[in-house]
């Protein structure tokens, strides 16, 4: 995943001759830029930078994590961290405050000319640990992100809530992102006739009470919403945001949600079969007269929103077991892999059986060698 061999400029203060066994050890000097910097170099398309004592520098790319063993730097401990926290931070007194009170901060880091960085830094067993997502200097397009076609029409609102979910890491920034990057194209070739942009609200996570109120609220008052939440499916993230409130609230909670919501986009990033990256699976729900009243008033036995994206693909739905059976039919996702990141295997398995019994009769084809999920990468520091 990494390159094997790889130089970098000193990144530890300069060899002297040891001292006495009775002296306590120097600290080695860690230049962070430079560090960050053959990182990125060691791969392509890395996504997380993670830095925790006791172990290697890691890398993460398709969902792979690798140990990157710079020589002096083979185990970081926990002054080796604390330095690298140290010098992401700077000067900046809100991370440094978060830090010491709560025990973790999230603020952003750049390096000109390299890349730009969300980080949160955090403590653990009384040391810091960090990681370091990679934000792209160019935006994806929808083609790059194989987003559906369906999801363009989110470009055309006016007022509402968009919400995109799916666990840590699958890729819901980067639709947001394409989203809104269309959107913002749209927005200037009718500037001129509409005398106005869109008024648009992006909210970064709608993770308590308060931020969902405010965005309903927006919503109301004629707003475009878009936020994230992490959850599994558009069903959950109902749940997730009436489960908030208390239960005496919960019922106007969901009269609200289902005038407000116009689009829940959830998504699960497969890896793919030829080993190159991964695909995203997106799970659609529009906002329809039926959908409507399922958010109002519950799903039941027959009338579920998972029965509604089933029955809604003239209407731009989509469900999750759908796409990946599409997937694997296509050859881009590996049967068994898709059927680890389904809704309901057992189901899907059936629904697949015709192509099960096909490929029963035909010679299996050749799969890539599985990456070492263990595997390290020695990188040399030249001194």
């Amino acid at each position: 995943m990494g390159t094997p061999t790889q130089t970098m400029p000193p990144q530890t203060a300069s060899a002297q001759a040891p001292a006495p066994s009775s002296a306590p050890a120097a600290q080695r000097t860690i230049h962070t830029a430079q560090l960050v910097a053959a990182m990125l170099k060691s791969s392509s398309h890395v996504s997380d930078l993670i830095f925790s004592p006791g172990r290697a520098p890691q890398i993460e790319v398709s969902g792979q994590l690798t140990e990157l063993k710079f020589k002096g730097l083979e185990c970081l401990s926990s002054q080796d961290t604390l330095s690298i926290a140290n010098d992401i931070m700077g000067k900046n007194e809100t991370p440094i405050r978060k830090l010491e009170q709560d025990g973790s901060a999230d603020l952003s880091y750049g390096i000109p000319g390299v890349a730009r960085f969300r980080v949160n830094i955090f403590k653990q067993r009384g040391s810091c640990a960090i990681v370091m997502r990679v934000v792209p200097d160019k935006i994806p397009g929808f083609e790059e992100l194989s987003l559906p076609e369906a999801l363009k029409e989110i470009v055309e609102l006016r007022n509402g809530i968009v919400l995109v979910t799916g666990p840590t890491g699958s890729g819901k920034s980067s639709t947001l992102a394409a989203i809104l990057d269309k959107m913002n194209t749209f927005a200037m070739a009718l500037r001129a006739a509409l005398r106005q942009a869109p008024k648009v609200i992006l909210v970064g996570e709608m993770r308590d009470r308060e931020t969902i109120e405010i965005a309903l609220e927006a919503s109301e008052t004629g707003h475009l919403v878009m936020s994230t939440l992490h959850t599994i499916d558009a069903s959950k993230t109902v749940e997730r945001i009436v489960g908030v409130f208390p239960m005496a609230d919960q019922q106007a909670i969901r009269t609200r949600l289902s005038k407000a919501f116009r689009y829940i986009v959830s998504q699960r990033l497969l890896p793919k079969r030829d080993g190159k990256g991964r695909i995203a699976a997106v799970e659609i729900l529009k906002s329809t007269m039926r959908t409507r009243e399922y958010v109002e008033k519950g799903e039941a036995e027959g009338k579920s929103l998972l029965d509604a994206m089933r029955d809604g693909s003239t209407e731009g739905m989509q469900h999750f077991d759908g796409e990946i059976d599409r997937l694997i039919r296509a050859g881009i996702v590996d049967f068994d892999a898709g059927l680890t990141y389904s809704t309901n295997a057992g189901n899907l398995r059936l629904e697949m059986a015709d192509f099960l019994d096909e490929r029963a009769n035909r010679p299996a084809p050749s799969k890539p060698a599985v990456q070492d999920p263990n595997r390290t990468t020695e990188i040399e520091i030249e001194r």
